[in-house]
C-alpha cells in the first residue's frame, strides 16, 4: 500500500534580538498548552528565547508543523498610512509599530502579506521605507 506524505503546516519564525516570534492558531489545545509559557497574550504571539529554539522547533516538527526561520523579514513587511483602517491586517501580523506616519506590520506568512495588500497595505519593498527592526 503506498504511503501518503502530507505537507507539514509551515510556521514562520522571525528573529528579534535574542528571541524568535511567531503567530499561529493551534487547533489542538495540547499543542497550545505545551507552548503556553511562550505565549504573550497582549501581543497575540509566541516569543521563543534563542536558548529554547531547537527544542521548540523539534516539538513543532513532532506535531507535524514545519518551522521556517525567516532570515529576510522584508518580504513579510507591509506598511499602511497611520490613521487608516488596519484591524484586519493587524490580526494576521506577528508584530507592528508606527513610524514616519505609517503603520508597519510583519505578517505571519506569505498569504497574510497578500491579504494585507488586498486590504490596502503596500509591500515595504515597493516604498522608500525600511523595516528598521
Amino acid at each position: 500500500m503506498p504511503s501518503v506524505e502530507a505537507d507539514r503546516d509551515p510556521i514562520h519564525l522571525f528573529e528579534v534580538g535574542e528571541e524568535y516570534f511567531f503567530a499561529h492558531f493551534f487547533e489542538r489545545t495540547d499543542v497550545f498548552e505545551h507552548l503556553a509559557d511562550f505565549y504573550k497574550d497582549d501581543e497575540f504571539r509566541f516569543e521563543i528565547p534563542s536558548s529554547e529554539l531547537d527544542a521548540v522547533c523539534d516539538y513543532l516538527r513532532d506535531q507535524w508543523f514545519e518551522p521556517v526561520i525567516v532570515e529576510d523579514v522584508e518580504p513579510f513587511c507591509v506598511v499602511k498610512e497611520q490613521y487608516t483602517k488596519h484591524a484586519e491586517i493587524l490580526k494576521r501580523s506577528v508584530m507592528h509599530w508606527a513610524r514616519r506616519e505609517y503603520n508597519f506590520f510583519v505578517m505571519k506568512d506569505p498569504i497574510a502579506v497578500d491579504r494585507a495588500v488586498e486590504l490596502g497595505a503596500t509591500r515595504i519593498e515597493d516604498t522608500d521605507l525600511v523595516v528598521g527592526l
